[in-house]
């Protein structure tokens, strides 16, 4: 064991940069061939370890680098199967498509661009779901603008940044707990990080929509294809205001900064109880937990032989713990390809050059935005990003004594606000399909994202002038630093030490 620790070494540049490039090469080739990206991350793994045992390190302290982190990954993981079940029991009980409903009502088309952003603000906070906030209100806002003849762009861009706004700060979204697990701080620190730059980006998106549909024409009914959705939900649920008991719960926990798990798992329960007892003698016991597991399917509780509109499908069938495998999944490879790299020195050299450059806060927020960026764009989905830079630039953060929530939010700054601006990516293609608006040229959306181009900015503005970072001290500084010297693997214990030298 002594004769394989001093054959450890440092990688060079040049190994470190042809391990990453041929990791995103793999990402790259694995996006042209449609091969699933858990799959492509447990690839590009293999290659990482490859390099990692030319550099001396064997599979046992592999082993114990991807234990070591994916153990911290399983709050989050708990609470992403929680997500699911939360969605399928609340589809149960009627309490969301109760909120789809109350979103349809209060659409004003006086003012319609800044109604589609609040509705999609509210359904996407509620649900924690860029794109079932775009799939339902969105739908919704973007035909009657069409009624009215309004600006398709405009409309999208605000359905875009509402979706969006709440994707950023519901405690329910992927990427709102993603974002802290690959950094390493708590669910709640990051929310609260997140309204530094999310709330001023909000309201400059409500004060510019409401100044561009103020001429967006009269008033108007809510269209027909909007009303028969209405009726249908009505038909299939008992929509009773008693049914907003589990989002208040949920709400009220959040608010006392109560723990996320057991909060899902109190919401989840009284949904499903709301359900059977507020609804028809359909919503069983046993359809309810089905519903919370594996997903809700509107066709278990709809009245035998109705005709189910497809707006009313996509709208219920979703859901359910196992929905969640798939980002469980991307998690655990990404994680996975992350520990490898950290513990065998590759990341850490990679990126090298740009931690010597970002030696002040500006700096180290800056190039975190464009590392996001890059790596979203090359990826077309934000996972990958707040894997990668989550894991690379948490030392350049705590250098600068900037704390660990101001990076998980930088992570969200760039990393959801953008994912609508790539159309070869899933929410870029998801948007223009599901709302029938390109994302470029001259009848593209792009040009109207305000809230997309707002956080990165205000985030540099709040480094500039040190608002909200939630500053280290010299101990915490300390602390983290040699936390993260430990995982490297650059800092061995006594214990080690000593046993290395008794083999």
């Amino acid at each position: 064991m002594a004769k394989t620790a001093k054959e450890k070494r440092v990688p060079s540049y040049g190994e470190a940069y042809l391990c990453v490039v041929l990791v995103f090469g793999i990402v790259i080739g694995a996006m042209i061939l449609g091969i699933p990206v858990q799959a492509t991350m447990l690839f590009a793994a293999i290659i990482a370890a490859a390099f990692a045992y030319n550099l001396g390190y064997t599979w046992i302290e592999l082993e114990q680098a991807l234990s070591a982190k994916l153990g911290h990954l399983a709050p989050t993981v708990c609470i992403l199967w929680l997500i699911g079940l939360y969605l399928g029991a609340n589809m149960f009980s009627g309490t969301l498509p109760l909120l789809v409903k109350y979103g349809f009502e209060i659409i004003s088309p006086k003012f319609l661009y800044v109604s589609a952003l609040l509705v999609c603000s509210a359904l996407s906070v509620l649900t924690g779901s860029s794109w079932t906030s775009v799939a339902t209100g969105g739908i919704a806002c973007m035909t009657i603008g069409r009624i009215l003849e309004c600006n398709d762009a405009i409309m999208a861009a605000a359905i875009i940044s509402g979706a969006i706004f709440g994707d950023k700060i519901s405690p329910m979204s992927e990427t709102t707990n993603l974002a802290p697990a690959c950094v390493g701080n708590d669910l709640w620190s990051h929310v609260y990080s997140q309204l530094y730059t999310t709330m001023p980006a909000w309201l400059i998106a409500i004060v510019f929509y409401t100044v561009l549909g103020l001429h967006s024409g009269g008033l108007a009914d809510v269209p027909e294809s909007a009303v028969a959705v209405i009726a249908q939900l009505d038909q299939i649920y008992n929509l009773t205001p008693v049914l907003l008991l589990p989002v208040i719960v949920l709400l009220v926990l959040a608010v006392m900064q109560k723990p996320p798990i057991p909060s899902l798992i109190i919401s989840s329960a009284l949904a499903i109880f709301c359900g059977v007892i507020f609804q028809g003698p359909e919503f069983t016991m046993k359809v309810g937990t089905v519903a919370a597991i594996s997903g809700f399917k509107v066709t278990s509780v709809a009245p035998q032989g109705m005709d189910i509109l497809y707006e009313v499908s996509y709208l219920l069938n979703r859901g359910g713990m196992i929905s969640m495998a798939n980002t469980v999944m991307i998690c655990y490879t990404g994680f996975s390809l992350t520990a490898i790299m950290i513990r065998c020195g590759i990341l850490d050299k990679a990126v090298e050059p740009l931690m010597n450059f970002a030696n002040t806060r500006v700096k180290a927020v800056f190039t975190a935005e464009i590392a996001i960026f890059v790596v979203h764009a090359v990826a077309g989905i934000s996972y990958l990003s707040s894997v990668f830079v989550g894991a690379a630039w948490k030392k350049c953060y705590v250098k600068n004594k900037l704390g660990l929530p101001a990076l998980s939010r930088t992570l969200e700054d760039v990393g959801t606000t953008v994912s609508c601006l790539f159309p070869w990516g899933q929410s870029g293609a998801f948007y223009m399909a599901t709302l029938g608006v390109s994302i470029y040229g001259a009848e593209g959306y792009f040009k109207y994202l305000t809230l997309s181009y707002m956080c990165p900015v205000i985030a540099l503005l709040l480094a500039a002038f040190n608002i909200g970072m939630f500053n280290l001290s010299d101990e915490e500084q300390a602390k983290l630093l040699a936390e993260l010297e430990a995982e490297e693997g650059h800092v061995e214990s006594m214990a080690a030490l000593e046993a290395e030298g008794k083999a």
